[in-house]
C-alpha cells in the first residue's frame, strides 16, 4: 500500500500565519508599552517601585507631562497627601527646600502656606462642633449660637458662658476631675462679636497689630464666638502656671474622654497660626477628639484631610 504524501504548503502557510500573528501581536504590545504611562515615566527618571505609586493617580497623565519631579514619590507616601494639592506640594517644596515633606504636605493642607487672613472663607456652621473657625475660615457676620448657658460659679468664674450643646460633656469632665482631687475653672468661654472685637483691638492698641495677630484672633475669626471653645486654668494657677498643675495634665490624659482637645498645642504654631495655649481646649465630640490624640495630629490638619 503506498503511503500518503503531507502537502507541506498549507502547512508551512499555517506556521507563517502563527508567526505573523505573534509578531504582530507582539509588536501591538511594545507599540502600547512604549505610549503607556509606565514607559513614559521609567523615561522620565523614575524607578520600577516609584512607577506604580505614581500610576495610581487619578490624574497620571499630568505627571506626564510634567518634567521629573525629585519630591514627588516622598510626597505620595506621606499618609496626608491630597491629589488636589499636589501643584501647591511641589511649588511649595521649591521655595522652602528644608522643610520635610510631611511639614509641606501639612502646611499646605491647612493653609498657613498664605498669608493670614488672606482670601477668608466663611465657614460651614452646619458642622457644629466640628466647623473650622481660624484665621482662614470666618464665622458668617449673621451668625449667632442658638443656645447660650451661664456656668455656676462651680465650674466658671463669674459670667462665662458656653454654647449649651457642650454643657453636659464639660459639667462631666469637671466633676470627673473634682473626684480625682483637680478643681479646674473656666476662666473664658463664649464671647459675643462685639467683645472679640473689644479685646483685639485693646491688643492691637497696646502691644501692636503683629502681637495681636500672633496671640488673638480677629472679630468673627475666635472659636470663643463659636461657643466651642473654653479656657480653663487649676484653681490657684494662672495661664502662665498652667502647664506645670496637676489640671494640665489630668486633661491631657482624660480631655478627649469627654470631647474636648488642646486646640493650639506647643511646637504646632505654624500650622495653627497661633502661639501654644495650655488653656484652651476645644469640643469636637467624644469621637473626634479621641481619633485626634491617636493621631496626634492638629484639628486643622483633620478638618482639612476628613471634613473637607
Amino acid at each position: 500500500m503506498k503511503k500518503r504524501k503531507v502537502k507541506k504548503g498549507p502547512f508551512i502557510a499555517l506556521i507563517l500565519l502563527i508567526i505573523l500573528c505573534i509578531g504582530g501581536f507582539s509588536l501591538y504590545k511594545y507599540i502600547e508599552y512604549r505610549n503607556s504611562n509606565t514607559y513614559k515615566l521609567l523615561e522620565k527618571g523614575y524607578t520600577k517601585e516609584e512607577v506604580p505609586k505614581i500610576n495610581k493617580l487619578k490624574n497620571v497623565n499630568r505627571i506626564v507631562e510634567m518634567n521629573y519631579q525629585k519630591n514627588l514619590v516622598s510626597l505620595l507616601d506621606e499618609t496626608y497627601f491630597l491629589e488636589k494639592n499636589l501643584d501647591q506640594y511641589l511649588d511649595y517644596k521649591k521655595e522652602n527646600p528644608s522643610k520635610s515633606t510631611k511639614d509641606i504636605i501639612a502646611i499646605v493642607n491647612v493653609g498657613t502656606s498664605k498669608p493670614y487672613y488672606e482670601g477668608l472663607k466663611e465657614t460651614d456652621t452646619s458642622k457644629k462642633e466640628l466647623m473650622l473657625v481660624n484665621k482662614y475660615f470666618k464665622l458668617p457676620d449673621t451668625y449667632k449660637v442658638e443656645k447660650v448657658k451661664e456656668l455656676s460659679s462651680k465650674y466658671s468664674y463669674a459670667g462665662n458662658k458656653i454654647n449649651e450643646d457642650i454643657y453636659e460633656p464639660l459639667k462631666d469632665m469637671f466633676d470627673a476631675a473634682t473626684k480625682d482631687n483637680v478643681k479646674l475653672v473656666v476662666t473664658s468661654g463664649y464671647r459675643s462679636i462685639e467683645s472679640q472685637e473689644k479685646i483685639y483691638k485693646n491688643y492691637v492698641s497696646t502691644k501692636g497689630k503683629e502681637w495681636a495677630d500672633g496671640f488673638a484672633a480677629r472679630p468673627g475669626c475666635s472659636e470663643h464666638e463659636s461657643g466651642y471653645a473654653v479656657d480653663f486654668i487649676q484653681m490657684g494657677t494662672n495661664r502662665d502656671t498652667f502647664e506645670a498643675s496637676e489640671g494640665f495634665a489630668w486633661l491631657q490624659k482624660h480631655a478627649a474622654e469627654y470631647g474636648f482637645i488642646l486646640r493650639y498645642p506647643k511646637d504646632k504654631e505654624y500650622l495653627t497660626g497661633y502661639e501654644y495655649e495650655s488653656w484652651h481646649y476645644r469640643y469636637v465630640g467624644e469621637k473626634t477628639a479621641t481619633k485626634l490624640k491617636k493621631l496626634n495630629i492638629t484639628f486643622d490638619e483633620y478638618s482639612a484631610f476628613y471634613l473637607n
